[in-house]
């Protein structure tokens, strides 16, 4: 995760996006689970055994989290979420029905790119003021494909686009 999470930034930095942010390891970096409780390895080690049912339960912990961090002024400017699976729940909640459900959580714009279910730039309220986060699907990193990796996010057109929007 450190790895894969310290690229992007260097490349978003390095591209002018969040310039004037710091990102340090551990201390700018909130991790969670999208599934809140424990789940045997035969049942789920790959996300892809994980039903999406179950994705669908604990998706409220994650607005709840999401909300949390809005109240306390700890909105991240960058969200990863690592895999497919998690990844409907995780754009979802900056949408309409469940973007309105917020108590301190206002969700002021969302951009996508047709076509690019890889990234979304949201424009975010919270106790601080607003402020834009991207929200990024990066394949998981035991995964061996190219596709979704951050090099190859980073090479997206589509990519650059929303980051720099």
């Amino acid at each position: 995760m450190k790895r894969n999470a310290t690229h992007l930034v260097s490349g978003l930095v390095d591209n002018g996006v969040f310039h004037r942010l710091r990102f340090d390891w551990p201390d700018s970096f909130y991790a969670t689970n999208a599934i809140k409780t424990y789940l045997p390895e035969s049942e789920g080690k790959r996300a892809d055994q994980v039903s999406p049912e179950l994705f669908d339960q604990h998706a409220a912990t994650w607005r709840d989290e999401l909300d949390a961090m809005a109240q306390h002024g700890a909105l991240p400017h960058l969200v990863v979420i690592f895999g497919e699976p998690p990844w409907k729940q995780a754009w979802s909640a900056f949408k309409p029905p469940q973007a309105n459900g917020y108590k301190h959580l206002r969700v002021l714009d969302y951009k996508y790119a047709d076509g690019f279910h890889f990234a979304n730039r949201l424009r975010l309220g919270g106790a601080n003021g607003e402020q834009t986060t991207l929200l990024v699907r990066l394949r998981h990193p035991s995964s061996r494909t190219k596709k979704g990796s951050v090099s190859w996010l980073l090479a997206q057109e589509d990519f650059w686009t929303l980051a720099k929007a």
